[in-house]
């Protein structure tokens, strides 16, 4: 079976939680077969800015939608998304079986991230994650 691994953790053997849960789903993943890692790397913060006035979380850009139509042209039989925030990525895997793993309620999750104070950054960043995760379990 060929398997495509989509994270913005990556599968690095990392301290803190999501990176282990990462890293746990990958080696589960590789008992099924053959498993591609694609990972979404934190970028500049102009990217960032870019991301967001693209109406994605941070750190997907439209180019990302451009490489992973190429790399799922090679078939895969399972595309696994490591986390909720990914949204709209599932249209360029939409032929594809799909499963997403939900590390959080990321829209909740992002409180803890950014505590009780009420920035805008915060707010835009509130509003991408509930657009992007419903899109994503909708789609999945």
């Amino acid at each position: 079976m060929n398997i495509l691994f989509i994270t913005a953790n990556g599968i690095e053997d990392l301290p803190f939680g999501g990176a282990k849960v990462s890293r746990r789903n990958y080696m589960a993943l590789k008992n099924l077969g053959k498993v591609r890692v694609y990972t979404l790397k934190k970028r500049s913060n102009l990217c960032s800015l870019i991301s967001i006035l693209e109406g994605y979380f941070p750190p997907i850009l439209k180019k990302d939608h451009k490489e992973l139509r190429n790399i799922i042209k090679n078939k895969y039989d399972l595309i696994f998304y490591d986390g909720s925030i990914f949204g709209k990525l599932i249209n360029v895997t939409k032929n594809s079986r799909n499963i997403v793993f939900y590390h959080n309620c990321e829209q909740d999750f992002i409180s803890v991230r950014f505590g009780n104070r009420n920035s805008l950054k915060k707010k835009i960043y509130q509003i991408l994650i509930r657009k992007n995760e419903s899109y994503l379990t909708k789609h999945a």
